[in-house]
């Protein structure tokens, strides 16, 4: 049998400029009306709402190091500003993510959430743009 050869993110993100991982999600506080939706069975609104709360994209940028409060080997985690772990990277793109990690080149991480399925999306940064703002 013969696995089929996969791109690593490291040479995407060098050919494209951009690069995705896949991440998992934490559950959060967020996710408390799922579990209070069958108290509410009062008619139309309730499943906007739902769908409004689980289908939406939203992308959010986010710093990409090493989970805090695990022991080595460390997993690799999406923090945001306030320094809250979003997202890990599962195990099987660990050395992906963590060879982008060691190239040193200036990178924007930005996290994408559309429902269950979630993307950490990795984009060489300009560093002429930045030094300018």
């Amino acid at each position: 049998m013969t696995r089929a050869r996969r791109r690593s993110a490291l040479r995407i993100l060098l050919e494209a400029g951009v690069a995705e991982v896949k991440v998992q999600l934490l559950e959060t506080a967020d996710e408390g009306p799922e579990e209070s939706a069958g108290d509410q069975s009062d008619g139309p609104g309730t499943q906007e709402e739902e769908e409004a709360q689980v289908g939406t994209v939203d992308p959010r940028s986010v710093q990409l190091r090493p989970v805090h409060s695990d022991q080595e080997p460390r997993r690799l985690g999406a923090y945001d500003q306030e320094e809250s772990l979003l997202a890990t990277i599962p195990g099987s793109a660990h050395a992906d993510a963590q060879a982008v990690l060691d190239t040193g080149l200036a990178l924007t991480t930005v996290l994408v959430v559309d429902g269950s399925q979630a993307m950490l999306r990795i984009t060489l940064s300009d560093p002429v743009a930045e030094s300018d703002g």
